[in-house]
């Protein structure tokens, strides 16, 4: 019968996989906000460039995209990109109208960065 034998290095093993720590961040006792946005922009913008913007405002807790549109009533060089913003401070419960300034200042600036128009 054929017999087959072998060595196992367990420190060499060891040493090449990766060393993962595990860590976590508290989540907030505050109520999230989430607001809805659709915006026309050109079809080259990219998705994760207006969700990197996105994320750099304050109170933006989460994006996430959950539609893109092109064709029907668009021009061929547009798309529409809806994206689910969830705001949430660590510190006290927002109101509307915070929530609020925060959208109008973050509209604006996707309009000067990347020419985009609110979907109706």
């Amino acid at each position: 019968q054929k017999v087959a034998c072998f060595e196992l290095d367990l420190q060499l093993l060891l040493a090449e996989l990766p060393s993962k720590r595990h860590s976590y961040e508290r989540f907030s006792r505050f109520p999230s906000s989430d607001r809805d946005i659709a915006l026309i922009v050109d079809r080259s913008v990219t998705s994760e460039e207006i969700k990197s913007l996105i994320e750099d405002y304050s109170f933006v807790q989460d994006t996430e995209v959950f539609d893109v549109f092109t064709g029907g009533t668009l021009p061929a060089h547009k798309k529409s990109i809806a994206f689910r913003i969830r705001f949430q401070s660590r510190e006290k419960t927002l109101s509307s109208e915070e929530v609020n300034t925060v959208m109008a200042i973050l509209i604006g600036r996707l309009e000067s960065e990347f020419g985009a128009t609110l979907r109706s």
